[in-house]
């Protein structure tokens, strides 16, 4: 918090930090979003209070919520697990966010295809 009042609100011409956080959050433009969406969020992120995360049960059928115990802000990105690495060649073999956006691009095209 901090750190955005120093600098960012400063720059931008926001009040303060909550004035910054309410400003850009995307939370309350969510009704105006009519295409499939997937909302991926940890409950340790920093930046995001649990209160300000819509409960799944009142999302429209076109969005879906996964949270995650673990993950932090920018954690999915890349969650490493001994059975994703190539033992072989020391490389990674998938990472979470991908793996997981990928199937929820097959369930979007399954549900266009009936």
């Amino acid at each position: 918090k901090d750190l955005e009042e120093a600098s960012i609100c400063r720059m931008y011409g926001f009040r303060d930090a909550v004035d910054y956080y309410e400003q850009s959050s995307c939370v309350d433009q969510l009704d105006r979003v009519s295409v499939p969406l997937y909302i991926i969020n940890a409950k340790d992120d920093p930046f995001f209070e649990g209160d300000r995360i819509p409960d799944p049960s009142s999302l429209p059928t076109h969005m879906k919520l996964s949270m995650t115990d673990h993950g932090g802000h920018c954690g999915k990105i890349l969650h490493v697990t001994d059975s994703e690495y190539n033992e072989n060649a020391n490389l990674l073999k998938s990472s979470w966010m991908p793996t997981e956006l990928a199937r929820f691009v097959r369930h979007i095209n399954d549900e266009d295809s009936k």
